[in-house]
């Protein structure tokens, strides 16, 4: 028997809030339609139905066959995510059983490409985790 997984590809990311996140994501320029769009989310849970935030979507010249597109969370997107988190437990140290308490957001992101105006075909790049955690100098 033969398996097909259409799924995307699952990158899992921890960044500082307060920094900007830029994320860059080449796709195969056979894999997309003309004219296409892109858009790429975070939500808290892959089930909310709110929009935590979106990323700019830059998507630049191809290059060997390959569409350079970059994903990009400003500072001021990530500091605002991060300041409206709860504080978790951390780990310092299992062994001695110590705990930090860290400020940090957590979600789900991924990001889609479709035929301008929305259309099909729709497909899923790249998916997964963002964890962001509070930064210590900021501007």
């Amino acid at each position: 028997m033969t398996d097909l997984d259409t799924r995307p590809m699952s990158v899992n990311i921890s960044a500082y809030g307060g920094d900007t996140l830029t994320i860059l994501v080449m796709i195969p320029e056979t894999a997309l339609p003309v004219p296409s769009e892109f858009r790429a989310q975070l939500r808290i849970s892959k089930e909310s139905d709110a929009v935590a935030a979106e990323f700019v979507v830059i998507v630049g010249a191809v290059v060997g066959g390959k569409v350079p597109v970059s994903l990009v969370l400003a500072s001021a997107t990530t500091s605002m995510l991060v300041g409206g988190a709860a504080k978790v437990r951390v780990p310092l140290d299992e062994r001695a059983r110590t705990y930090a308490l860290v400020q940090r957001w957590s979600g789900v992101w991924d990001m889609q490409s479709s035929s301008a105006g929305g259309g099909d075909p729709v497909t899923t790049h790249v998916q997964g985790t963002l964890d962001l955690d509070l930064d210590v100098t900021r501007h």
